[in-house]
This record gives C-alpha cells, sequence and structure tokens, in this order.
C-alpha cells in the first residue's frame, strides 16, 4: 500500500469478486473536477499553469515510480483538481507494481495516451507513463491530440513519426516534450 502523497488519491480498501476488482479511494470533496472537464469547459490552458499542472503529475508520477508503481492510464480523465486547484491523480485499476528494472507487457489504458510499446505489445516500464504525461500536456496547451487519426495500427509507429513542437508553445515547453517523451521516445524506452 502507497503511503499518503499530496498529488496521488489515498487509498482506502479494495475487494475482489470472480469478475470485478473494486477499490476505494479518495476524491477531492469540494474539488473543481477533473481535468477533462475543465479542459472542455475553458479551452487550452495557459502555459504557466501547463507548467504547475506538469510538474505537480511529474512529481506524482515520480511518486508512484519511486514506491515500484507503474501508472499506466495517465489521462486528463483521470486527474482530478482539489479545492485550490492542485492536481490528484485518481483511478489506479491499470497500476501495476513493477520494480526498477522488470518489464510487463499487457495491453492497456486509452489509445490517445498509450504508448507505441504497449499498442505494438513490447515489453515495457515505468517510461510509458512519461509518454502519456506529455501528450496530456500537448493537448491541453494546444487543444488537440498530437496524433488524432492514430488507431492501433498507425499507433505502433508512432516512434517513427516526426514530431513537430506545436507552435502554441515557447521555447521552454518545446523543449520539455522534446526532454519528456515525444521527440526522445527511443532514448526513453531503452
Amino acid at each position: 500500500m502507497l503511503p499518503p502523497y499530496v498529488f496521488v488519491a489515498r487509498f482506502y480498501a479494495s475487494w475482489q469478486t470472480r469478475s470485478k476488482l473494486y477499490t476505494i479511494f479518495q476524491y477531492p470533496v469540494g474539488g473543481i473536477g477533473d481535468m477533462f472537464s475543465l479542459w472542455q469547459e475553458l479551452g487550452v490552458f495557459s502555459e504557466q499553469t501547463v507548467q504547475i499542472y506538469g510538474a505537480e503529475l511529474a512529481c506524482a508520477l515520480d511518486f508512484l515510480h519511486s514506491h515500484d508503481v507503474i501508472y499506466r492510464d495517465l489521462k486528463l480523465e483521470n486527474v482530478t483538481l482539489d479545492s485550490i486547484g492542485h492536481v490528484k491523480l485518481v483511478d489506479f485499476g491499470l497500476a501495476k507494481e513493477l520494480k526498477n528494472g522488470e518489464r510487463t507487457n499487457t495491453i492497456c489504458g486509452t489509445l490517445q495516451y498509450m504508448s507505441p510499446d504497449i499498442a505494438s505489445e513490447k515489453p515495457y516500464s515505468h517510461y510509458v507513463d512519461w509518454w502519456s504525461l506529455a501528450v496530456l500536456l500537448h493537448i491541453v496547451v494546444t487543444g488537440k491530440y498530437p496524433y488524432p487519426n492514430a488507431n492501433a495500427t498507425h499507433h505502433r509507429h508512432l516512434r517513427f513519426v516526426d514530431y513537430s513542437t506545436p507552435v502554441e508553445c515557447s521555447p521552454e515547453l518545446g523543449d520539455l516534450f522534446d526532454k519528456v517523451a515525444i521527440r526522445n521516445y527511443n532514448f526513453l524506452s531503452q
């Protein structure tokens, strides 16, 4: 069980039937809601807001990874905002214990956020969460998915697609996309 962390919803209990797994996590009472709803309502976020949310989500992923947990379902719908606007990761249904150096190959997650290794059934590790973070940040900066027409077949080959930093980005945010995942994916997956 994970210790409490400011940017991760607190786990309370879980149980399983023959066909279902149930988990109970903290939901921020009085919060703003989920990031997807906020994005739909407000449109693109300011770069300053993106930097704050990006840093908080990076801290959340780093916390999970340091506790041998791979998240595998980072998307706008799974990020809630508390009453003062800080992020909380929720929905750990696809999370898995994965020790440093281990790999897994389960196909899971949401296609638009899914790393090419997951889509192509290759063994992967924690780095797939960083790909999803880069996709999430791209969406809230530009208002669109980086690969809007991707289907499962196309998605397997994304590492070979030339990614262009969105014109909406400052050089600093473009550098973040370069370093986090989208262009340097081959480096991250080593």
